[in-house]
């Protein structure tokens, strides 16, 4: 008996998050194979939100008590208007397209967790994310890509810090999103097998995007001006488009269709061609660069990358510079609709290095 409980004693604790989803549930599974003692927690961060409605914090409750760990419900939510949304909010008002993914990760979730992790005497933390840790001969440590290429989240994390990537553990990182399916079927998890994924905004259904929006700023109307200068429409506030935009224009001339192109003051820029050239450029300037990965570059050096200015974008050969927290990319193609605000990440490889905000 003395020899079990020191044995447990000796186990280290990793405070995983979970949303009530397949993956972070599955990563208890893994976790406690692996040795480790594992406490959930489930943050509460927007009332009626995808994220952490009943449902979700129900399943992450039912999963806990099946494998017999520990689960905390933990209300964030002043701290995710303040940060999240009030970042999201302040920089549509600016006129840039934010992503509060990015963001949330950085600022609130894992800088939640780890004050937790403290709390609960944690020496780790831990979530679903698609993506890997590396811990170099070195003594270095990377960010990585996950290894399922179709669900890979490193652009969503590639603003951690890189001191943090030696207590974060990513238990799922390494397997196909059909493995992570199977072996929740296999432990009788079915519940969560086909379970509706997250979507763009977590704290705000798609369908009610423009009312939440137009609730926290002041909508500013104006026209929709074709490249030529011709009036297709109004629209009831600039922040509702993206350069790029093809859908829900507002424009019923039955001539498109179109895409933003910019912005004119309050107007909003619309032209027919897809390939308008002015929705293409080789040149991308960065604001607050993150190194998740140290990357061993001189301020003003420049080295040979794969970037990409979305999530869904397809990675493209790049010249990255970088001088203190300002960065550019110069991309060996034009890559389409540049928007200020956006994350650009970039990688070596598997190795995400980490990224920057869009100018």
């Amino acid at each position: 008996m003395g020899s079990n409980s020191a044995s447990r004693a000796k186990k280290e604790r990793v405070l995983l998050a979970m949303s009530g989803g397949v993956d972070s549930s599955l990563a208890v599974l893994l976790l406690l194979g692996q040795g480790y003692e594992v406490v959930g927690v489930t943050f509460k961060l927007v009332d009626g939100s995808r994220c952490c409605d009943v449902e979700a914090v129900g399943h992450a409750a039912e999963v806990c008590r099946r494998f017999g760990i520990d689960h905390h419900v933990i209300d964030i939510s002043k701290k995710f208007d303040d940060v999240v949304i009030g970042y999201f909010i302040g920089e549509l008002s600016l006129g840039r397209t934010p992503n509060p993914c990015v963001i949330c990760n950085r600022f609130l979730k894992f800088e939640q967790m780890f004050k937790f992790a403290r709390d609960f005497g944690c020496s780790k933390v831990a979530t679903g994310h698609y993506a890997r840790v590396r811990h170099g001969k070195d003594g270095s440590w990377s960010l990585l890509k996950g290894r399922d290429r179709a669900k890979d989240q490193s652009y969503y994390l590639s603003f951690l810090k890189n001191s943090w990537l030696s207590k974060i553990l990513f238990p799922i990182g390494g397997f196909e999103k059909s493995e992570i399916y199977k072996m929740a079927q296999k432990e009788g998890l079915d519940f969560l097998v086909g379970k509706k994924q997250s979507q763009d905004l977590c704290f705000v259904d798609d369908k009610l995007r423009r009312t939440f929006i137009d609730k926290r700023l002041r909508p500013q109307s104006g026209k929709i001006l074709s490249v030529d200068g011709e009036a297709l429409g109004q629209h009831e506030g600039s922040h509702n488009y993206t350069i790029g935009q093809r859908k829900g224009l507002d424009i019923s001339d039955g001539q498109g269709p179109y895409f933003v192109v910019g912005f004119d003051g309050d107007d909003v820029i619309v032209s027919r061609d897809e390939k308008d050239p002015s929705l293409y450029s080789n040149v991308v300037n960065l604001r607050n660069v993150n190194l998740a990965s140290l990357a061993d570059l001189d301020s003003g050096a420049s080295i040979s990358v794969m970037a990409k200015i979305r999530y869904q974008q397809k990675l493209s050969r790049a010249k990255l510079t970088i001088s203190g927290k300002s960065g550019k990319l110069e991309f060996s193609s034009p890559v389409r609709a540049v928007t200020k605000g956006q994350i650009a990440v970039f990688y070596k490889g598997e190795v995400c290095l980490g990224g920057g905000i869009i100018k």
